[in-house]
């Protein structure tokens, strides 16, 4: 259920930063060597030259990864957000976007269903 966007490191240049946005994603995901999380970097304002660390910006939203989908929802609500990174620990896993949730709700009905059938 957890998207992937792409991935960037602050010491890289925006031309890299740019190289790896697609027509999914208008935001990069900034995490250090060592995979935690530093910030976002949006596409729209990485133009020019420079290094990702002069444009990074913190997260809009976080959720710890043993935290529930109503949780993440607030939390993307609460901060006008329009994803959720999901952290385990100081580790990024990857960010719950309004689709996702979308399909997780669409899924439990499914598998209650599937349950019941089985019985």
């Amino acid at each position: 259920m957890l998207e992937r966007p792409p991935i960037v490191h602050p010491d890289e240049s925006l031309a890299e930063a740019r190289g790896r946005l697609d027509g999914k994603w208008r935001r990069l995901i900034v995490l250090d060597r060592d995979g935690r999380p530093v910030g976002e970097l949006d596409g729209n304002q990485i133009d020019g030259d420079g290094r990702v660390s002069e444009r990074v910006r913190p997260l809009d939203a976080t959720v710890p990864a043993d935290r529930t989908l109503y949780d993440a929802f607030s939390q993307m609500l609460i901060r006008q957000a329009s994803w959720v990174a999901v952290v385990d620990g100081d580790r990024f896993q990857g960010v719950l976007t309004p689709a996702a949730f979308v399909a997780a709700i669409q899924r439990v009905p499914a598998e209650v269903e599937g349950a019941t059938a089985r019985r």
